[in-house]
């Protein structure tokens, strides 16, 4: 069984990261009050804990595109934000991938030889587009340039689960679960 959620601990070091300004999280403490604020942080540490239990890499799709997730520079988004792949590889031992929907679908098709149309690719970046528009969010990434450039494309590809939608967050399935299968 699991362990009952201590959301109390997890509201307190929450506010001490987003006082400090560390990753994830600490925008949204900009337009949210408590405890809402909070989701970030708390699914960062849902993400770290499978992680640990499963002694899996990760891979993490979010449409977020505030600078408490991704490193942006010059109003490009060039990858995750560095602090998070550190505290993820020191609390985990395990790789840490991130990407937009958008770009994700861009590497399924590329590196999976995966069916996705040019088309869904389209609709998902202009939806992104919309969601930056209706928030005002104009520094962010701009959909246009995904979530890394071409020398910073992972080594290993990733596996998408068989499902109707995209709908979920988290895809935990990675090139090494692929292989397992394989075997089996």
């Amino acid at each position: 069984g699991s362990r009952p959620t201590d959301y109390d601990g997890l509201y307190k070091k929450a506010r001490e990261r987003y006082a400090a300004k560390v990753p994830p999280g600490y925008a949204d403490s900009k337009d949210k009050s408590e405890p809402d604020m909070f989701g970030d942080f708390i699914g960062w540490t849902q993400i770290i804990e499978i992680s640990k239990t499963e002694k899996k890499p990760m891979i993490f799709l979010t449409d977020d595109s505030k600078e408490d997730w991704w490193q942006i520079q010059s109003e490009r988004n060039i990858g995750p934000r560095p602090e998070l792949i550190a505290e993820f590889i020191a609390e985990c031992n395990q790789s840490f991938y991130m990407y937009s929907s958008d770009r994700f679908m861009e590497f399924a098709k590329v590196y999976l030889q995966e069916r996705v149309e040019q088309g869904a690719i389209e609709e998902v970046k202009e939806r992104l587009k919309e969601q930056l528009r209706n928030k005002s969010d104009l520094k962010a990434v701009n959909a246009e340039s995904g979530s890394f450039s071409q020398k910073e494309q992972p080594s290993n590809p990733v596996e998408i689960p068989k499902q109707e939608s995209m709908k979920a967050d988290f895809v935990l399935e990675t090139s090494a679960v692929k292989a397992e299968k394989a075997t089996e």
